[in-house]
């Protein structure tokens, strides 16, 4: 049988329903479809902002409407106004501990679990039993990804079945976390690692263990196991008696640097669940800060796949193989919190006594003569200086974009062969702005942060202008892209080399297409489609009557 046709639906950077459902009819009321046009109601509705959606006259779901696709994880602006991680799980198969995705290490055998053994926190039967084998062994199972070592949240869900004490470990080492599941505590962590547990329900807890950029190791490894109490590390060795064990489900990797992840919207907590593959959830909810208030704007799609070229997008101080300071100095800003919620996340960029205030990123990664587009957000420090961007041919006379970060304008010469066009926006309503600019390089240098001492000073002069090693300004977020157009909508977060984010598609099964019934009006004029006795049908050859 051939498969139904997919169409792809076409949707802006982000999708804004203009009506919404009607809610809160008195009982006996007649039921008002805010979605009623002429007075037809639709039986395809898709009502983004609101999370309503409508397939065949049906309430439906966002998953069952719609199919999203994006190979990659994105940021995106949550409820509260903070830069965070759309859901996501890197790990395969979270709920099949029998996949051969789990290696299973120290004598532990497919053999040793008991799959779909009990009830799953989720109230389906698809919890695992695990048994290690009767030995003396440091039995556990494990999954590795690739990646950098940044700050992920490892969890898992987890009840006792003869043994209570259950670990969660990194590749490193020293990397556990030890929960005690009778008592529902934390029993130990490893260096540099938070750890908290919760109690879910009927003898299940939610193990969690938080790994920073320097107790996560070289690598992303999910490693889970079970002992009698008498070690802590999964790599101990104990003696199992063949019989007792635990009951795991829901396995979860995710990125939880920024301000962390977003809620799975369909779950209301975090869990992604995943079968064959990691699994990039579309970035429903999305915020946009209006002038006054942060307001959900429904889903962020890019559609276009976009390259951060700079190494350290988010750490101005890195300068091993991202930033080459010029005469300019960088420290923790101090008690400001960032565009993610963490205090002290963002750098001051200050302009040093030496002259030549230049701060760039030490990449030649651009072809002179295709277009780029360069961003930051960036904000006042409250000593009377202003950002400006060079690089990339930028620097000569009346080609320097320059961003007073007080009044939020932007002044650049309008006659520049360089720079094409520049913009700058509020970042919401703390001080924090989106700075950019498209430019045509014009050389193989890398993206510069300037700082002038004039908001109008675009010749190539002022970021000349000696400092006094105090003034600057904060710099949360830089980037750097090749494309003809705007800056992705949303940072591109980089540690030591250049990172894409996929594109988003969204796509509708045609099934979910409302198609009309075939209507017939009138009596049916033909009454005999076989030709053979109805006397009215004339034989062309003869011009006689069919026989």
């Amino acid at each position: 049988m051939e498969s139904s046709p997919i169409v792809t639906a076409v949707v802006a950077p982000v999708t804004t329903a203009v009506v919404v459902p009607v809610t809160g009819q008195p009982s006996g009321a007649a039921i008002i479809d805010a979605y009623a046009v002429a007075g037809f109601s639709p039986d395809l509705v898709f009502d983004f902002a609101e999370d309503y959606y409508r397939t065949s006259g049906s309430d439906a779901t966002f998953a069952d409407s719609i199919t999203h696709a994006r190979a990659s994880r994105a940021t995106m602006v949550d409820s509260d106004g903070l830069l965070k991680w759309a859901p996501h799980n890197l790990l395969t198969y979270s709920e099949q501990f029998d996949n051969a995705a789990w290696s299973k290490v120290g004598g532990l055998l497919d053999a040793n679990f008991t799959f779909n053994a009990t009830t799953a926190p989720d109230g389906t039967q698809t919890a695992d039993l695990l048994i290690p084998p009767a030995a003396t062994n440091s039995p556990y199972t494990r999954q590795d990804q690739t990646g950098n070592p940044v700050t992920v949240t490892r969890s898992c869900y987890a009840k006792a079945a003869g043994y209570d004490r259950f670990i969660i470990q990194n590749d490193n080492a020293a990397g556990n976390a030890a929960f005690d599941l009778t008592l529902g505590t934390v029993v130990a962590t490893g260096f540099g690692i938070t750890a908290f547990i919760e109690n879910v329900g009927n003898g299940w807890f939610k193990c969690v263990a938080v790994y920073s950029s320097s107790s996560n190791g070289a690598g992303n490894r999910m490693a889970v196991g079970c002992n009698d109490g008498s070690v802590n590390s999964i790599t101990s060795s104990f003696t199992a008696d063949g019989t007792s064990g635990v009951y795991i489900w829901g396995a979860h990797v995710y990125r939880s640097d920024l301000g962390g992840m977003v809620n799975n919207p369909d779950r209301g907590d975090s869990y992604v669940p995943t079968t064959s593959s990691a699994r990039y959830l579309p970035r429903r909810g999305h915020h946009v800060y209006n002038g006054s208030a942060w307001v959900n704007e429904g889903v962020l799609v890019e559609s276009e796949a976009r390259t951060n070229l700079a190494y350290y997008s988010t750490d101005i101080s890195n300068t091993a193989v991202g930033w080459n300071t010029n005469s300019t100095i960088t420290a923790p800003a101090t008690g400001i919190t960032g565009i993610d919620g963490v205090s002290g996340s963002p750098f001051k960029l200050i302009a040093g006594s030496g002259g030549s205030i230049q701060f760039r990123d030490n990449q030649n990664l651009v072809t002179s003569g295709q277009d780029y587009a360069i961003c930051a957000i960036l904000k006042d420090a409250g000593d009377g200086v202003y950002a400006s961007f060079l690089g990339l041919g930028i620097g000569l006379a009346d080609q320097v974009p320059v961003f007073d970060l007080v009044n939020g304008t932007v002044d650049v010469a309008a006659t520049t062969t360089v720079v094409k066009e520049a913009g700058i926006y509020p970042w919401g309503n703390d001080g924090w702005y989106f700075c950019w600019a498209r430019v045509t390089a014009s050389g193989a240098q890398g993206v510069n942060l300037g700082i002038n001492n004039s908001a109008t000073d675009n010749t190539g002069a002022g970021y000349r202008w000696t400092g006094d090693d105090t003034s600057g300004y904060y710099v949360a977020y830089v980037g750097c892209e090749q494309t003809s157009g705007m800056p992705s909508i949303m940072p591109i977060p980089t540690s030591g080399s250049t990172v894409t984010r996929a594109a988003d598609s969204l796509t509708v099964p045609s099934a979910n297409l409302p198609w009309p019934e075939p209507v017939v009006i009138g009596p049916e004029l033909v009454t005999n489609g076989t030709f053979d006795t109805d006397s009215d049908w004339t034989d062309a050859s003869t011009g006689s009557g069919s026989s």
